[in-house]
C-alpha cells in the first residue's frame, strides 16, 4: 500500500514538473536557423509569344521565434535569398530563350497561429516582408530554326547562335543600364508543423506587390505598359532548427 501511494507521489510530481517544463518552453524565446528551397518566377501581364518558367533556387538564415498571446508568435527573419525567372520568347524564325537571377536580402515579419497537436504544433503562416536587391545576372540566348539563313541545320531543329551574359541587374554596369529595381516588399502565407518549437517544417509563397522593372529598360523593351510589369513570386518549403 505504501508502494502504491509512493509511486503515485512520484508520478504527479513528475507530470507537474513536466507541465511546468512545457510551459517554461512555450513562453521562452528561442533564435534559429534555417534554409530551403524556393521555386521562383516573376510574374508578368499577357504578353505574346512569352513562355514564362520558374526558376530554383535557395534561401539560407536566421530567425527570432517570440510568442505573444496564446497560441499567437512573431517570427522575424533575416534571410539571403535566390529569386529569377526563365523566359521563352518565340519570334519570326527565332527563339529567344532569357535566364534572370535575383539575389536579395529579404526581412520577412510572420505572424503565426500554432494549434498544439499531441508533441506537434500546427502553424498558419502570414506576414508581410521586404527585400533589398543585392546582385544578379541575365543570360539570353538566341536559337535560330534551321530554313533561315546562316544556319544550315534541319527545318525544326535549333542551332546556339550567340549567348549575352550581363551583371547589370540592379546597378548600372558601363553602357548598360539596370534592369530592376533594388526594393521589393509583399505578402508570405503558408503553414508549417514544428516540433517542441525546436524542428519545423514549413511550406509558404511570398507574392511580390511591387514592379520591380525599371522604367528605362520597358522604354527600351518599346513600352511603359502593363504588360512590361515584373513582380516577384516564390514558392518555398524551408527547414528549421531553433536554440
Amino acid at each position: 500500500m505504501k508502494l502504491k501511494s509512493i509511486l503515485c507521489v512520484v508520478l504527479l510530481l513528475v507530470m507537474g514538473l513536466s507541465a511546468m517544463a512545457q510551459r517554461k518552453q512555450k513562453d521562452e524565446t528561442r533564435f534559429g536557423l534555417m534554409g530551403g528551397v524556393n521555386i521562383s518566377n516573376v510574374r508578368t501581364g499577357d504578353l505574346d509569344q512569352v513562355k514564362v518558367d520558374s526558376k530554383a533556387g535557395f534561401h539560407a538564415g536566421m530567425f527570432v521565434d517570440m510568442p505573444l498571446i496564446g497560441v499567437v508568435h512573431f517570427q522575424p527573419e533575416l534571410l539571403y535569398t535566390q529569386r529569377g525567372t526563365k523566359n521563352r520568347i518565340v519570334g519570326s524564325g527565332i527563339i529567344t530563350d532569357i535566364e534572370t537571377k535575383l539575389n536579395y536580402v529579404q526581412l520577412p515579419l510572420e505572424l503565426s497561429v500554432r494549434i498544439p497537436v499531441a508533441m506537434l504544433t500546427v502553424d498558419a503562416i502570414v506576414g508581410p516582408y521586404a527585400s533589398f536587391g543585392i546582385n544578379g545576372k541575365t543570360t539570353v540566348k538566341n536559337h535560330i530554326f534551321g530554313n533561315y539563313a546562316f544556319s544550315d541545320v534541319f527545318e525544326g531543329d535549333l542551332s546556339w547562335m550567340d549567348t549575352e551574359t550581363s551583371d547589370g541587374i540592379f546597378k548600372d554596369k558601363g553602357d548598360m543600364k539596370a534592369a530592376y529595381k533594388r526594393l521589393d516588399f509583399g505578402l508570405r502565407f503558408g503553414a508549417g508543423v514544428h516540433l517542441f518549437r525546436r524542428l519545423g517544417v514549413s511550406a509558404y509563397y511570398d507574392l511580390g506587390f511591387l514592379d520591380i522593372r525599371k522604367k528605362e529598360a520597358k522604354e527600351v523593351l518599346g513600352t511603359v505598359k502593363d504588360e512590361l510589369s515584373a513582380k516577384n513570386g516564390s514558392f518555398q518549403i524551408s527547414c528549421s532548427i531553433a536554440f
